[in-house]
């Protein structure tokens, strides 16, 4: 069928070709082939509005492209979550902005977060952290800081470093190596 306008409503019963497809006289149209699949294209804006819960479940890969800005905007909580891994790219900068605090867990392997205030990084191997406000780094193991040049550690109050081997009997040792570079901790 062909209205006056231009807009156009097809059904094809050809046996292996059935398909139907409605076409808006200025290109927009959809289309449903004789598989099941559907193709639809909109050649202005397109707007969806859902005033109950909206799901979707797709057993095959996602992807979505946006040539121009994409936006998300959420009132309430926003939970990503992968049985896999994750990975987000970003060609020139990434940013990640919290109202209050920033925490990054790696259970297994490495974290890095920078904050503005607080940064709080907890991880299963590697960790860094730097912050403008408070950093906090602790290790159920191990903490190293190393550094591969030069390495200044400055605090605008009480700097202060503990070694849990030192006793009266060592603590001069500790000093000694201290004084000559050899070891801080």
């Amino acid at each position: 069928e062909e209205s006056d306008s231009g807009h156009l409503r097809e059904i094809d019963d050809t046996p292996g070709a059935e398909r139907i497809k409605e076409t808006h006289r200025t290109g927009t149209f959809y289309e449903i082939h004789p598989d099941g699949s559907k193709v639809t294209k909109i050649v202005k804006d397109n707007f969806e509005v859902t005033i109950g819960d909206d799901f979707t479940k797709i057993r095959g890969r996602c992807a979505i492209q946006v040539d121009g800005q994409a936006d998300f905007y959420c009132l309430q909580d926003i939970n990503v979550k992968t049985e896999k891994n994750a990975t987000v790219t970003a060609t020139e900068s990434a940013t990640v902005d919290a109202g209050t605090d920033i925490w990054a867990v790696a259970r297994n392997g490495s974290a890095t977060v920078s904050a503005g205030t607080t940064a709080t990084v907890r991880a299963g191997t590697d960790a860094t952290v730097a912050a403008e406000g408070n950093a906090k780094v602790t290790g159920g193991g191990t903490v190293d800081v190393i550094a591969g040049g030069d390495m200044t550690v400055a605090a605008g109050g009480l700097l202060t470093f503990s070694d849990s081997s030192a006793t009266a009997a060592n603590v001069d040792a500790i000093i000694k190596d201290i004084d000559e570079g050899r070891r801080v901790t």
